[in-house]
């Protein structure tokens, strides 16, 4: 980096400073530096945030959390993964809502990126496409993005498998899940995704990325649909195990 663009930079960094998300304490950038992702701090979390992040555990454990919401017939998700368990202290949730709300898709990118290093590690590499979680066409007019497509391409980044954003389409305007209990998050994702009629998902293994993970009814449904239409398998792999 040029001394003009750092000196630009630390300008920058002081008038506008990077507050974490996690904390509100002030970041200060090493520009000297690339950014490790998955060691120094960021434009939206600390390191100190960072070194105190609770991990979700492995596949085998994320997956087991949600399969007690299902009967066996209809769990349709062969592995689950995620990277953080949701905690009050640091609130990881504080940077899944400022990419999900409040614009800041580079969140996405750049763990995105962590996620396909946790994927690598969890040995689910084998995939004929990466699949964002669809949301409804109302809904990404409304918030101008879909937050997963960006974590796709995060992910993408290491495991160099092509994203498919239009693989599948969501066909009902839901109401949050948010909000809703266990039984009610199940029933409120009956029948929302279709398949792209311009694919053809016979025998083959998917993965669908997300942001966040919570008894799995949006994720298990978007699976259900594929395993329909004859894919062989689907995993799903997110941010946040809620």
């Amino acid at each position: 980096m040029s001394p003009i663009l750092r000196t630009f930079n630390y300008f920058i960094d002081f008038f506008y400073p990077n507050v974490c998300l996690l904390c509100g304490d002030k970041i200060t950038l090493n520009y000297k530096t690339k950014i490790n992702p998955t060691i120094d701090s960021t434009k939206f979390c600390c390191s100190k945030c960072k070194a105190q992040i609770v991990f979700a555990g492995n596949k085998y454990e994320v997956t087991a959390e949600i399969i007690p919401n299902y009967s066996s017939e209809n769990f349709a998700i062969t592995n689950a993964v995620s990277i953080f368990k949701n905690t009050p202290s640091p609130p990881i949730i504080n940077l899944i809502y400022g990419l999900k709300y409040k614009g800041y898709t580079q969140i996405g990118l750049e763990y995105g990126e962590w996620l396909g290093k946790v994927l690598v590690s969890e040995k689910m590499t084998d995939y004929n496409y990466i699949v964002p979680l669809p949301i409804h066409p109302a809904r990404k007019r409304e918030r101008g993005y879909n937050q997963s497509d960006y974590i796709a391409l995060g992910t993408n980044k290491i495991l160099n498998i092509k994203v498919a954003s239009d693989l599948l389409k969501r066909t009902k305007h839901t109401t949050s899940q948010t909000l809703l209990k266990p039984k009610e998050r199940l029933k409120n994702m009956e029948n929302v995704f279709a398949l792209n009629t311009k694919y053809n998902v016979a025998g083959m293994k998917i993965l669908i990325v997300d942001d966040v993970l919570t008894t799995g009814a949006t994720l298990n449904n978007c699976a259900l649909t594929l395993l329909y239409n004859k894919a062989k398998q689907v995993d799903v792999a997110t941010l946040l195990k809620a």
